[in-house]
């Protein structure tokens, strides 16, 4: 099978024949004559640069020196020369087959039998099936046809021809490589690196532009708070508070001509009652009143008026009433004053002259002092006539009307032997109205008798008073005969003495 390899056809001449050949080198021939084949497998793999094994003269290694160069001369267009394993073999020119030695094939046959085991095993591996053979192009310019079925000296003799053909096309680019030792392009670092050059020049022209934008956006964010810090401290704009202005000279005249308009209301309700100012919710103005609602609003002034008069007059009686209690209270504080004069006088009167004095004597003159004489001489005769003085008379209201207290002293006197001591008893008599013992109904004017100053007399006097030394009551119709019975009791000690 015959492959192309490039532009030159190897020469008879580049190495011996198989008749001129030593045995071990005809049987590693043989064992050699074997066509390089790739893995199917591998063609599809991506093409990447690797290094340039040795070539030992076995199929397998001249399958991957082969695919190696295609691989270099069709991407890198450069073929990087390894050196032999088994010592320092010189690349071979077209005139070096002829000089090869039988030994260096022997020795590179057993070289490829091993590395061909351990590429075989390798390829078996990683393609997990056998490897199907398949026809290399190792340059796409050339046309001519190399054949591989030569012993392993003429195969490296054509792998040096074609490396020495591309590094001679690419000699205008770099220097040609070294013969002892694989070598790189000077000016160019390897694939991998280049690639990984670009993509950390790509990231870092990213970086810079993300960068630009992040300063970009921080310039637009700075601004938009300036704005906004300005716009927080500004309140209000110039119209807003030219507006609020407008509003409130607006609200101060509504509220002046509110206030003019409620004034006027009450000037007009007062010079024409029948206009009122009505108001609701949502308006207000002046209603005229109809008849009915006229006549409604007079009766509740009516009716007010009425009980207005009706509380004036129940006030001037209560007022009546306490003038009148004032009048009473000031006339019983003039009694009282009087009475207290009287008693004064008397009890002085007494202390200087006790039962000496005639009941006439006794009288109290000053009671009708600068009265009319006519009525002086008549208390007078009263007095002689019933023995009786009345030197206070009080009054008080009661229950039933009013009610007189009189102040009385009795005072008894033998007119046939003036030598017996006058007798003299203080009393007061009470006349009053009060229900009648047989007609709960019907009112009678009664008296209370009241024995005074009891205290002052000696025993034998009060016991012989009888039923006079305590209180009692008696109809008005008696009064002649409680003075028969004042006589009478007064009269009995005397007669006792005698």
């Amino acid at each position: 099978m015959k492959r192309k390899a490039g532009s030159e056809k190897p020469q008879s001449a580049a190495g011996p024949s198989n008749g001129s050949k030593p045995p071990s080198v005809v049987g590693g021939q043989n064992n050699g004559r074997k066509k390089a084949r790739t893995a199917s497998g591998g063609a599809k793999k991506a093409r990447q640069p690797q290094p340039i094994v040795e070539v030992d003269g076995e199929d397998s290694d001249v399958r991957e020196v082969v695919e190696e160069l295609a691989m270099d001369v069709g991407e890198q267009d450069e073929v990087e020369e390894v050196k032999p394993r088994g010592g320092s073999r010189k690349p071979a020119s077209k005139d070096s087959t002829a000089n090869a030695r039988p030994n260096a094939a022997a020795t590179s046959k057993a070289k490829g039998k091993q590395k061909a085991a351990s590429s075989a095993a390798a390829a078996k591996q990683r393609n997990g099936r056998k490897a199907e053979p398949d026809v290399l192009e190792v340059d796409e310019e050339e046309e001519d046809v190399m054949e591989v079925d030569a012993p392993a000296m003429d195969i490296a003799a054509a792998y040096n021809a074609a490396n020495a053909k591309s590094q001679s096309k690419n000699s205008n680019r770099r220097d040609p490589p070294a013969a002892s030792k694989p070598t790189s392009h000077p000016h160019r670092p390897p694939k991998g690196h280049v690639q990984k050059s670009a993509q950390d020049a790509k990231l870092a022209a990213e970086n810079a532009r993300l960068q630009d934008e992040v300063e970009r956006v921080k310039g637009h964010l700075e601004d938009l708070k300036s704005k906004f810090e300005e716009l927080l401290h500004t309140r209000q704009t110039e119209a807003e508070a030219l507006m609020e202005e407008m509003v409130k000279n607006h609200e101060e005249k509504t509220s002046v001509q509110n206030e003019l308009i409620k004034e006027l209301n009450m000037q007009l309700a007062k010079e024409d009652p029948i206009f009122r100012v009505t108001s609701s919710a949502k308006r207000a103005g002046l209603a005229l009143l109809s008849r009915d609602e006229a006549d409604q609003e007079v009766r509740e002034y009516k009716a007010q008026i009425h009980n207005l008069r009706q509380e004036v007059n129940t006030a001037k009686g209560i007022i009546a009433q306490k003038d009148e209690e004032i009048a009473t209270l000031k006339q019983q504080e003039k009694e009282i004053r009087f009475e207290l004069k009287t008693e004064i006088e008397r009890s002085q009167q007494l202390a200087k002259n006790p039962r000496t004095a005639p009941g006439s004597a006794t009288r109290a003159g000053a009671i009708l002092k600068g009265d009319d004489p006519k009525h002086s001489k008549v208390i007078t005769l009263y007095e002689d006539l019933t023995s009786i003085l009345v030197p206070g008379v009080k009054f008080s209201p009661g229950k039933e009307g009013e009610e007189w207290i009189f102040t009385c002293i009795y005072t008894w006197k033998d007119d046939l032997d003036p030598t017996v001591k006058e007798r003299s008893l203080n009393f007061s008599l009470r006349q009053c109205k009060e229900p009648s013992a047989d007609n709960p109904g019907q009112l009678v004017d009664s008296v209370h008798y009241f024995p005074l100053s009891l205290e002052m007399e000696s025993p034998e006097f009060v016991e012989g008073l009888g039923f006079l030394n305590k209180p009692f009551s008696f109809p008005k119709t008696q009064l002649s005969l409680f003075v028969r019975t004042l006589y009478d009791n007064l009269n009995n000690p005397q007669e006792e003495d005698d």
